[in-house]
């Protein structure tokens, strides 16, 4: 800004006052960009409900055992200092999340707790005196925050490989378990509550093993959705589709689910699986995440946004990786959350992957699944309408809310407080004068509207009257695009099958702008 004008603006010194910002700012919404001119989609959250599942179904049945294995350990743990205690609640958050994400990813931490907690009870109390080193505390306050995480496109972990993912996941679980177990009382009374622990441990992982391997109940649904909107004669999982192999649409689908362990790698096996025999399958299905670098990178996101006539690409899974800084909305409407982060930000983040500028649809559907019948998703439903609203009200998420509601969950769900949490989440707001400020800077930019339009109106005649007086043609422009490609050695401007009308190069179609640069 300074570049621009540096008699008002100086690079650290804030414009304030009101009248001095709205001299040089205005601030609109997309909502109401779209009013004045279009050109933005409109966004539609789809509340995609899995209910009826029997009563043992295991996503149900894991989510209450997971419950009460917690409230016993918390009673267990009563008596130990709070750091052992911080270490007990980390571990169960840190289970919970990957039990939402996929019985797989579950699957792999369980196993992991349950032979450490196990050889800690073994040991006995010998490594109670590690439990006030500050090195130790520090590793494990380290080791909390990782796991309780996700890698990022701006986290080193987000390159690592699956082995390593697992391998460090693996070495977060038992230093969190043995700090929680270090100072657990050895006394009858615990050891009672421990035998109870162990016996749910034992059954939470017969279930496992039993379920991880197939697909669960928001897989089933999303293969239904495929059928329904992509590939109408794809067979019912586990069968095979008898004739030709089912044709595809030309819709496409961009699926994001956490870069945990187990979930992508189960999520793509079981897509494939589904999709066996049908036209072109091999090439039906991507994986983009932090593995995928460089050239690499480049050729899923062209794949991804070439003309579905041309390109077989059809379904997109990414990670948390590529939840910025990558625009998949050229063919794509819509998106899947696999499984929902507990941040409002990256979940409007992965959003705005299809919702933005440029986008062809007139509407993009962002859906997300709830199970009615568990505890924790009327907590993560509270947090998706969270999101949304604030994004209609103020345009953009505020860290400060993030910030909060990362706060109120940094606990995990408990199943008897999902009502308190749900309200806390609904409560999280900025500031009484912030809000204020915000609301009044949105209604007069609204109150601007009008004036708005005539000056596009204006600026739409001004441009009109300049084409005709320097006599511009679309067609003798493109025809010196090409000429100067071919001087300087390239290859000339080529039409293609689904390219608008030249006459668009002039409104910065970027298609078209591409072809030129």
């Amino acid at each position: 800004m300074e570049i621009l004008d540096h008699y008002r603006f100086t690079r650290g010194v804030k414009v304030r006052g009101k009248k001095a910002l709205e001299d040089i700012m205005v601030r609109r919404l997309k909502d109401d960009i779209r009013q004045v001119q279009g050109g933005f989609p409109k966004r539609q959250v789809k509340r995609v409900v899995i209910d009826g599942l029997p009563d043992d179904a295991p996503e149900l049945v894991l989510s209450r055992l997971l419950d009460e294995y917690r409230s016993l350990r918390e009673e267990r743990h009563e008596v130990t200092s709070k750091r052992a205690q911080a270490a007990a609640g980390l571990l169960i958050v840190g289970l919970q999340q990957r039990l939402l994400s996929s019985i797989e990813a579950f699957a792999r931490t369980l196993t992991i707790h349950r032979k450490t907690v196990k050889k800690q009870w073994e040991k006995g109390r010998a490594a109670q005196a590690a439990a006030t080193d500050p090195v130790r505390d520090r590793l494990l306050k380290q080791d909390g925050q990782r796991l309780l995480s996700v890698p990022d496109a701006d986290d080193e972990r987000a390159e690592w490989t699956d082995e390593e993912l697992e391998a460090e996941e693996s070495s977060q679980i038992r230093a969190i378990t043995e700090a929680a177990e270090a100072e657990s009382p050895r006394d009858d009374e615990a050891a009672a509550i421990w035998q109870k622990e162990q016996k749910l441990l034992d059954r939470m992982e017969e279930i496992t093993a039993e379920a991880r391997h197939r697909p669960d109940a928001k897989m089933l649904c999303l293969i239904d959705w495929i059928r329904d909107n992509m590939c109408s004669g794809l067979p019912v999982f586990g069968q095979r589709a008898s004739g030709d192999p089912p044709a595809w649409n030309e819709r496409r689908v961009l699926i994001f689910t956490e870069n945990r362990e187990g979930t992508k790698r189960r999520l793509r096996e079981i897509l494939g699986q589904a999709i066996a025999g049908t036209e072109l399958s091999e090439d039906r299905i991507a994986v983009i995440d932090g593995l995928t670098r460089g050239d690499a990178r480049k050729e899923v996101q062209r794949r991804f946004n070439t003309d579905p006539r041309r390109e077989p690409l059809r379904i997109l899974i990414a990670t948390d990786a590529a939840r910025e800084g990558l625009n998949f909305q050229a063919h794509c409407a819509d998106l899947f959350h696999f499984d929902l982060p507990w941040n409002p930000g990256r979940l409007e983040q992965r959003n705005g992957r299809i919702d933005r500028k440029l986008q062809p649809a007139a509407e993009v559907r962002c859906h997300y699944f709830v199970l009615p019948q568990r505890a924790e998703d009327y907590v993560l439903e509270v947090l998706v309408r969270k999101t949304e609203t604030i994004k209609k009200e103020l345009g953009s998420l505020s860290k400060i809310i993030d910030d909060d509601i990362e706060r109120v969950l940094k606990a995990g769900i408990r199943h008897a407080d999902t009502k308190a949490i749900a309200r806390k989440i609904e409560g999280a707001d900025i500031d009484d004068k912030r809000k204020k400020a915000n609301e009044e800077e949105l209604e007069v930019a609204r109150d601007r509207q009008d004036d708005l339009k005539a000056q596009i109106e204006r600026c739409q005649s001004l441009l009109e009257k300049s084409r005709n007086w320097v006599g511009f043609s679309a067609e003798p422009f493109r025809e010196a695009l090409s000429c100067s490609l071919e001087i300087v050695g390239a290859e000339p401007l080529k039409r293609e099958e689904d390219e608008v009308s030249a006459a668009n190069l002039v409104e910065g179609d970027s298609a078209i702008y591409r072809h030129a640069l």
